[in-house]
Parts: structure tokens; C-alpha cells; sequence
């Protein structure tokens, strides 16, 4: 007898794309930022030396540009599969779900709750033991100090 959890989840399988196809997405998502980042930016950028933060601006727009081009794409791609862009839709594609206990299969709501170590441990590491670990992985390991030119 086939589980409530399994009989939606295979519901919900839809075709497998084609090699051709998954190539054509990918070009869609990459070729864009490509072009914005190795050809449009140099071309509208004013000089870095004259004016870096005219040139870092313009390099901030140019990836925000790709960036809302990809969320249009993906959004399309879900239209596209599911039929609708509701927002059940959009959360379980993007997978926006409660956490579950991994005995019970049941939502617990209490397990977000180790969100919160997770990003104390980010900003310690970040913040106090970078720097620290830098200079001992660079003294271990003298070949990857950086250039001084840079």
C-alpha cells in the first residue's frame, strides 16, 4: 500500500526534460549574465581608476538586471510546469516548507530553531576566527599568501 506522502509526490513528478532542453535553460539563466557582465558592463562602466565607485555601482546594477531576469525565468518555468504562480505553489516549489521530524514525518514548527546556532556559529566564524585561520592556513601553507601586488 502506497503512503499519502508517496502517492502526491508521484503525482506531482512531471516529465523529464530533454537534454536539449535542460541546454536551452541553462543558456536562458547564464548566457544574460554573461553578456551584462563581459561585454555591456565594460562598454557603459565608467573608468575604475577615474571613478571606482561609478564602476562598482554599474556593476551592482548590471548584476541586479541578471538577477530579476532569472526570477522572471524561474517564474516562467513554474507557470510553466504547474499551471499557476499561486503562492502554495511557488512555496512548495521552492521547497518553503515547515521542517519535519524525520521519525514522525510530522511538521514541527520547533525545529527552525536551529536556525539559530547555525547563525550565531556564522558570525563568530565571520567575525572573531577568520582572520585567525587565514594566517594559520597561509603559515601552514605558505604558497597560497597572497601577491603583494593585489
Amino acid at each position: 500500500m502506497e503512503t499519502t506522502a508517496g502517492a502526491n509526490a508521484t503525482g506531482e513528478m512531471g516529465e523529464q526534460y530533454s537534454l536539449g532542453r535542460i541546454l536551452g535553460i541553462w543558456a536562458l539563466a547564464a548566457v544574460p549574465m554573461g553578456i551584462l557582465s563581459w561585454i555591456i558592463f565594460p562598454v557603459v562602466s565608467p573608468d575604475f581608476n577615474s571613478d571606482p565607485l561609478g564602476a562598482g555601482v554599474t556593476r551592482l546594477v548590471l548584476l541586479l538586471i541578471g538577477l530579476i531576469w532569472l526570477f522572471g525565468l524561474s517564474m516562467i518555468i513554474v507557470r510553466k510546469e504547474e499551471g499557476d504562480l499561486r503562492w502554495a505553489t511557488v512555496k512548495r516549489r521552492l521547497r518553503l516548507n515547515t521542517p519535519r521530524d524525520p521519525k514522525t514525518g510530522e511538521t514541527r514548527r520547533k525545529l527552525w530553531l536551529w536556525v539559530i546556532p547555525f547563525l550565531i556559529g556564522i558570525t563568530v566564524w565571520e567575525l572573531a576566527l577568520t582572520s585567525y585561520v587565514d594566517g594559520l592556513w597561509v603559515s601552514l601553507f605558505p604558497f597560497f599568501r597572497r601577491a603583494s601586488g593585489i
